[in-house]
């Protein structure tokens, strides 16, 4: 059984599932050029960038570029491409990332961010790092103190760290709380 009503151009080319039709026979001026397509599969911990993204009319867009997040099972339709896979960025509370930009994009917190700008995302939680941003670090907290809610990740500030908490702990909070 064939989609109904879907005009084609000379050398036009497509995907045919099994969620399309059981059976595909081609007509007399269709020529299947692969009958091998291969299934591509992301677990809940990955993701993949899809280079020249098809639209839901079947249209390519060249030049674009579409992000996959997993769990999912999919075939690339013809003309597009994987970049990549790659795994999620999972941020524990005592962890951050160090991100550097390639290309002017909108970050998910709406943050327009432009080429050779640096951020950090600080943890709990999960990151997928869009293909215009590269990791310059993934790093883990130095001193913990898990009370107070305070994290250190640069082990110049010891010194601050311990003199602030003293200073805290003579004063009763006093000074920060009046």
């Amino acid at each position: 059984m064939r989609k109904k009503n879907i005009k084609r151009k000379a050398g036009t080319q497509w995907l045919v599932t099994r969620d399309d039709c059981e059976v595909f026979i081609p007509e007399v001026n269709e020529e299947i050029i692969d009958s091998n397509v291969k299934l591509n599969v992301l677990d809940s911990r990955q993701y993949c960038i899809i280079k020249d993204p098809v639209d839901k009319e079947g249209n390519l867009q060249l030049g674009s570029r579409d992000v996959r997040k997993g769990p999912t099972v999919f075939f690339l339709n013809p003309g597009e491409q994987i970049e990549g896979t790659y795994p999620v960025q999972i941020l524990e509370s005592d962890e951050y990332i160090h991100l550097i930009s390639n290309e002017t994009f909108v970050d998910t917190n709406k943050t327009k961010r432009k080429p050779g700008d640096k951020w950090i995302v600080y943890g709990p939680g999960e990151y997928y790092t869009p293909y215009d941003v590269k990791v310059l670090a993934k790093k883990k907290a130095s001193l913990v103190i898990e009370p107070l809610n305070l994290y250190i990740f640069n082990p110049g500030l010891y010194v601050f760290a311990i003199v602030f908490l003293y200073i805290a702990y003579v004063y009763g909070g006093r000074f920060l709380f009046k």
